[in-house]
């Protein structure tokens, strides 16, 4: 049997299942909670189309005492919703609301709002912080009959949701319907561990120990306390008399190939060997590149840090 067509809030958390049991004794309903402890304006909607039958703060005494929904006033505001029409086949119960923005006789669709999460009536703690809904489903209502084992029709609404609520499983052996299961989110891919970021703090921290490193290769194995100053040019020193080495290998061997290539083309066109000259080539543009290296090392701007200990 199919009677609700949608969860009674969006984002639903339950923060207490059907019958579960408590110091109270079982639990005839099922416990909503907002997003967040305290928060009052959290909506609640008819979780199906029907009647309002009852929307107001106290006692229902609609049908035997038995029915008295909410009884002796312990759910607070509530609104209770029959489906279909006055007195058949279900109505569901919206607990301690906050308010009320609906009023008795009203037709309503699903999703319809009917108020806010509140703690109006019997709830721990007395105060907003025991905000929820509490929601409950009875099954032949008013009528006298209700299904076996059964507290006065209440059933868990958790087994009454419409189909759109749920999957479909492929068909079994003969061609049956197959079986249903509740929607579940597919479970998301954990990040490769190269996928992760890097926290700052351990940005900070490997940039510091290098620093600390560096230093002492800069300026001849000299320790340094904590909250030193030191000018970047050393820190940057071997870094770029490093590059600026490579850039005047690169040159040298560049200015070879040169040369041989130069010699090849003068042997081929019937000219002598010089290879005074080729070497004298050669030795010009590795002193070039030296001569760049250092002009580029000269340049450098002197700036002032300080590190600190951490």
């Amino acid at each position: 049997m199919t009677v609700l067509k949608r969860h009674p809030v969006d984002r639903p958390s339950i923060s207490q299942r059907f019958a579960a049991l408590s110091n109270r004794g079982s639990h005839l309903g099922v416990d909503y909670r907002p997003d967040y402890p305290g928060q009052t304006d959290f909506p609640v909607y008819a979780a199906h189309d029907g009647y309002v039958v009852f929307a107001k703060d106290g006692p229902h005494s609609y049908g035997n005492p038995w029915e008295q929904i909410p009884g002796n006033g312990n759910n607070g505001r509530s609104v209770i919703l029959q489906a279909v029409a006055p007195h058949q086949a279900c109505a569901t119960s919206y607990n301690h609301l906050g308010n009320i923005a609906v009023r008795e006789g009203q037709w309503v669709t699903a999703g319809t709002f009917l108020g806010y999460m509140g703690w109006s009536g019997f709830v721990i703690p007395a105060d907003p912080n025991g905000t929820h809904l509490h929601f409950e489903l009875f099954i032949d209502y008013g009528n006298g009959q209700y299904p076996a084992g059964t507290s006065y029709g209440r059933v868990n609404p958790l087994d009454y949701f419409a189909i759109e609520t749920i999957v479909p499983v492929a068909p079994g052996p003969g061609g049956g319907s197959g079986t249903t299961k509740p929607t579940t989110p597919a479970p998301q891919k954990p990040k490769e561990w190269y996928e992760m970021p890097i926290p700052q703090t351990d940005l900070d921290k490997i940039t510091r120990d290098l620093l600390h490193q560096q230093v002492p290769l800069n300026k001849g194995d000299k320790a340094y306390p904590a909250g030193f100053s030191l000018s970047v040019e050393y820190l940057l020193f071997d870094a770029r008399r490093l590059a600026q080495q490579n850039a005047s290998q690169l040159a040298s061997q560049s200015a070879q190939i040169k040369g041989l290539i130069g010699a090849i083309a003068a042997i081929s066109k019937g000219e002598p060997f010089d290879e005074a000259k080729l070497l004298a080539g050669v030795k010009s543009a590795a002193e070039a590149g030296v001569k760049n290296a250092v002009d580029s090392i000269e340049k450098t701007e002197t700036t002032t840090v300080t590190i600190k200990e951490g």
